[in-house]
């Protein structure tokens, strides 16, 4: 009987899907007819002048970070704070993370 049902069940599913029209275009076989090559130029090009300097600038930050951590480091900044172990990793790993968030 459940086959019997399971059968009618997919005979039903297989009709309706038949039913449904689905438009196709024959000039829609690639994305290059719906592209305009040159507004994605202009957009890429929009967004490299917008995005770099910013990108740029978050790396140069890093950089500067971590390179302020390391000579503090060797100059004696564990010892002023009074710092061991890992809390010296733990306060780099805490500046870098919060170079990333803004």
């Amino acid at each position: 009987m459940t086959e019997k049902t399971s059968a009618e069940n997919v005979s039903r599913a297989s009709q309706a899907e038949e039913k449904i029209a689905i438009p196709y275009d024959d000039h829609a076989t690639n994305l290059d007819n719906y592209i305009d090559k040159e507004a994605e130029r202009r957009l890429v090009r929009k967004l490299d002048l917008w995005l770099l300097p910013i990108l740029t600038l978050a790396y140069l930050a890093c950089f500067i970070d971590r390179a302020s951590i390391g000579n503090a480091r060797v100059l004696g900044l564990a010892k002023d704070l009074g710092l061991v172990g890992y809390q010296v990793s733990s306060l780099i790993a805490l500046t870098d993370s919060s170079s990333i968030l803004p």
